[in-house]
């Protein structure tokens, strides 16, 4: 819920950060493949914390809006609106370089971003033997 929120004042930041003809910009290539990249992360992060719920004994969840010992539902519910939400995230940003200059708050600085955050948690998951499994 947390997330959420965050995301949503975030969005409602974005009119002072982007012209109104800014929003949902055509994807280019790049964007799809960065989105793409992200969305396996994602759902590889996903399969890690499904078995992280499913061993409470073994480990636990480090995400504080998880809780520590989650139930499968709640993982289920909080990554499956999680993925749609970045789509529309990172859709709703302007693109990098927008009439001749590069902007800050940018859909593929949040990809970019999302994808360190992603890696960073699943390589942490793999360290304390949570392995990858499709």
């Amino acid at each position: 819920m947390k997330k959420a929120i965050i995301v949503i004042i975030l969005l409602s930041a974005l009119p002072a950060i982007a012209r109104a003809g800014d929003w949902f910009a055509p994807l280019s290539k790049t964007d799809m493949a960065l989105m793409a990249v992200d969305t396996a992360l994602l759902a590889t992060d996903w399969g890690q914390t499904r078995y992280i719920a499913t061993h409470p004994g073994e480990y636990h969840e480090l995400n504080p809006l998880l809780g520590a010992h989650p139930s499968v539902g709640t993982v289920d519910a909080h990554i499956a609106a999680a993925i749609p939400l970045y789509w529309l995230t990172a859709w709703a940003l302007p693109p990098k370089e927008d009439h001749g200059y590069k902007r800050f708050i940018n859909r593929e600085y949040l990809s970019i971003a999302v994808a360190v955050y992603e890696g960073a948690n699943i390589g942490n998951n793999a360290r304390v033997g949570i392995g990858i499994k499709f």
